[in-house]
């Protein structure tokens, strides 16, 4: 009954299509993240004297140069770093604006890849705490480089005083954050971590428009026997009212989770391939959208945690389609879901602003599932039984015990469901 069930899915042209576009979509994610990693290569023949290569062979050329930074980012590399950048950027070409000097100037970045990741971490590290300054690095000097960890702090402690902020978190919460701050190992591990970055970077744009088309995937799996006027005798067989609606849940978990799990790792899977998977072992901090973040854990627990995190968002949301559609029989209102869990929040926090009473129920909902390296960067805290915990130490959890609970839910609400 589940692969009839299945087969009456994939046998609709429209969600052939949706099928299609879901496909295409990874591959056009896959392609961005693969040439969103380049490399500038000195070419007399090309224009401004520079030539760009991307993907695997971008990835090749970055991981050579970085070699002689990888490792523990300590202070005395930090230093090499600073005086090897200000000794590029002394030289008399590197300051000239003229247009003759593009090329020279372009050369000299290139000289630079090498520590490109650590320039951006020192955009974000050597600024304040909500400014980004991608010439942060050129300004630094040598003995910087000794405060470069207590910066972080600092500027945390600095940006908790003013009062809009304040107003935002407790005393409590105050000390959380520090002591979040204070827990991290230094100094941090840097590898080359392109690969990562490039599935962080596409991840979300991939989850949010597949979470949107599975909803018309799943609009028809408890609407079609209302439409095609054949539920009367759907319920009147001898299984109608329990095996044959247990198949239809079961084809939407199927679905759901073949098509996510599909194309996550497929995603995910080819990038790191041709990427490289090299900086699994690192913190998040070393990376310029996760200096700030309150959660001490490695590159490969963030990808852990945005797979869950991931599976949960779109089960929930897939099992709220598919009551929808159990309840109302509307194909309309199921396809609807999708749409306001994640598309409306967005809305609402743009018209609301940075309220803390706004912005911790926002954080609850699930579409902050489908963001997470979005939401990792965010303060939202939570107090449960006096223990305060950051919003991604709870709601993954929470989803997925909710998603537990919608299975049974749905199956019910359509087997008592009286044909019209």
């Amino acid at each position: 009954m589940t692969r009839f069930e299945l087969k009456k899915i994939f046998s609709r042209r429209i969600n052939q299509i949706v099928l299609l576009i879901i496909a295409g979509l990874t591959a056009v994610c896959i392609f961005m993240g693969l040439n969103a990693v380049s490399y500038s290569i000195p070419d007399e023949n090309a224009e401004y004297g520079v030539r760009h290569i991307s993907g695997r062979a971008a990835a090749m050329r970055l991981r050579a140069d970085a070699a002689q930074y990888e490792g523990p980012l300590t202070e005395e590399t930090l230093r090499r770093i600073i005086e090897e950048n200000a000794r590029l950027k002394s030289m008399p070409q590197a300051q000239s604006k003229d247009v003759a000097d593009i090329a020279y100037e372009n050369y000299i970045y290139c000289l630079t890849q090498g520590y490109k990741d650590i320039r951006a971490l020192c955009a974000v590290a050597c600024t304040g705490f909500q400014e980004y300054d991608y010439y942060a690095l050129d300004r630094l000097k040598p003995e910087d480089a000794d405060r470069f960890y207590t910066m972080r702090t600092q500027q945390m402690l600095e940006w908790l005083n003013l009062p809009e902020s304040a107003k935002l978190f407790t005393q409590a919460e105050r000390e959380f954050i520090k002591g979040r701050y204070e827990a991290l190992e230094i100094p941090i591990t840097y590898h080359p971590y392109m690969g990562w970055d490039a599935v962080f970077d596409k991840a979300p744009t991939l989850l949010m428009i597949m979470t949107f088309l599975l909803g018309f995937l799943l609009a028809e799996l408890f609407a079609c026997e209302s439409r095609l006027k054949t539920d009367a005798i759907f319920y009147s067989s001898c299984h109608g009212r329990k095996k044959a609606v247990w198949a239809k849940v079961k084809a939407g978990l199927i679905l759901t989770n073949v098509m996510y799990w599909g194309c996550m790792l497929v995603f995910s899977g080819v990038l790191l391939l041709i990427l490289g998977g090299s900086g699994w072992d690192c913190p998040v901090q070393v990376t310029i959208g996760g200096w700030k973040s309150l959660y001490n854990i490695t590159i490969l627990q963030k990808y852990l945690l945005l797979l869950v995190c991931g599976w949960a968002g779109i089960s929930f949301t897939a099992l709220l389609s598919m009551l929808v559609s159990a309840r109302t029989n509307s194909a309309t209102l199921s396809v609807a879901v999708p749409f306001l869990l994640i598309f409306l929040p967005q809305i609402v926090s743009g018209v609301a602003g940075s309220s803390s009473a706004v912005s911790g129920l926002l954080g609850l909902l699930p579409d902050h599932l489908l963001q997470v390296s979005v939401v990792m960067n965010t303060f939202n805290l939570y107090t449960l039984g006096g223990k305060i915990l950051a919003e991604l130490e709870i709601t993954p959890w929470l989803y997925l015990i909710i998603s537990a609970l919608l299975v049974p839910l749905v199956y019910t609400v359509y087997r008592r469901r009286n044909p019209a």
